[in-house]
């Protein structure tokens, strides 16, 4: 099953609202705490791409999926990520998986992102975590008769190991086609700053299972932010299952 337009947007918009925060601003060189300046290693492309959740770490249960985009914007007041611009980054790389089941969910796309400064990056998550002040339930109907009842949360907790910052946003509850059929989804995502880089996770699921569906996702959102540490570190990632457990 494909996934729902909305979910391909808000995946769009995590991608680049909450991930696309580097370049502009100074000469990108280096990070300056006081009179000290530290000189900031941007990925290669390859390091980006080895920092990857593998298709050894996805397991037989998923293959590689097509890049899917999408144009709609986000419903009720999950839409105010529309107003954020793309900065852009200077290396950046992704992949995408889908479950081998009938469904095709759940899914999960990773994205990483290596950046010239960190105080964009920063800046970012806080104007992310500002826009979604208050945004707890969206109650919306398209203009093709969709309706979304989701509850929202998002939180600037760092869980991840190795995390220096990270912001957690996700929309779960129910969608009703125009013919009238209710379809519970649920997209969580969550990114990660590891130094000057970022890795961000989006996971898209049929939440049947809240308690399993958390801790899959999680699971997924650590192995990325701990392939991207280890890259960041000049070590070679572990190419593990990740296996979630609740």
């Amino acid at each position: 099953m494909p996934k729902n337009r909305w979910a391909l947007s808000l995946t769009a918009l995590a991608l680049t609202s909450l991930a696309a925060c580097g370049g502009g601003g100074s000469d990108g060189s280096s990070e300056e705490t006081g009179s000290e300046s530290t000189e900031l290693e941007v990925l290669t492309a390859e390091q980006a791409e080895q920092a990857l959740l593998s298709e050894t770490a996805m397991g037989p249960d998923f293959a590689t999926a097509a890049s899917e985009d999408s144009e709609d914007g986000a419903p009720g007041c999950l839409a105010a990520l529309d107003d954020l611009d793309d900065i852009g980054s200077e290396t950046e790389a992704e992949a995408q998986y889908a479950s081998t089941s009938e469904v095709g969910l759940p899914s999960v796309e990773h994205s990483v992102f290596s950046y010239t400064e960190i105080d964009p990056i920063s800046a970012r998550i806080e104007e992310v975590s500002t826009a979604l002040e208050g945004c707890t339930t969206v109650n919306d109907t398209d203009e093709k008769g969709t309706a979304y009842l989701l509850d929202v949360t998002v939180s600037t907790e760092t869980t991840s190991e190795g995390a220096d910052e990270q912001i957690t946003v996700a929309a779960a509850g129910t969608i009703t086609t125009a013919e009238g059929q209710e379809i519970p989804l649920g997209v969580y995502m969550s990114s990660v700053r590891v130094e000057n880089h970022v890795s961000v996770v989006v996971y898209t699921d049929i939440p049947d299972d809240e308690a399993a569906t958390t801790a899959a996702f999680e699971s997924y959102v650590d192995a990325g932010a701990a392939r991207l540490a280890a890259v960041a570190a000049g070590e070679e990632p572990a190419d593990e299952l990740v296996e979630p457990t609740a």
